[in-house]
């Protein structure tokens, strides 16, 4: 490194193949956008509606106290909605994406679209459960 002080590195970057997804107006694409996010609420709800529904079976089976109901439905809840929520990203990439693959996508295109509510949805991950490993 010392030795190529002040030189720029030599970068060979290899040639991608370009997507020939179709180009969409910037309007449609915020629109698509909004709507994403709406549907990433969703998804985030329907994680903490299957922690609930868990919450409320393990109460219904355990003694009423309130030692029960506190501790008992937060060690129910926590892994339900971490696993839930992990599995939901998983299927949503493979439904959405599929197996990734190398190549050139230009922004404002269906495979930008697709490309950006997978990555909204693990920076949701990475906020909610990301944070409790």
């Amino acid at each position: 490194i010392a030795e190529r002080s002040g030189r720029s590195f030599p970068v060979e970057l290899p040639d991608l193949p370009a997507d020939p997804s179709q180009t969409l107006p910037k309007t449609a694409v915020v629109l698509i956008q909004g709507v994403s996010v709406c549907f990433l609420l969703f998804i985030l709800w329907a994680a903490f509606a299957s922690s609930i529904v868990v919450c409320h079976l393990f109460v219904s089976i355990a003694d009423d106290t309130i030692y029960y109901w506190t501790f008992g439905t937060l060690i129910a809840a926590l892994p339900t909605f971490i696993l839930s929520f992990s599995l939901m990203v998983v299927v949503a990439k493979w439904l959405v994406i599929g197996q990734y693959k190398e190549k050139m996508i230009q922004v404002y295109s269906t495979a930008y679209i697709r490309w950006w509510f997978i990555d909204r949805l693990v920076h949701l991950w990475e906020q909610w459960v990301g944070a409790l490993i």
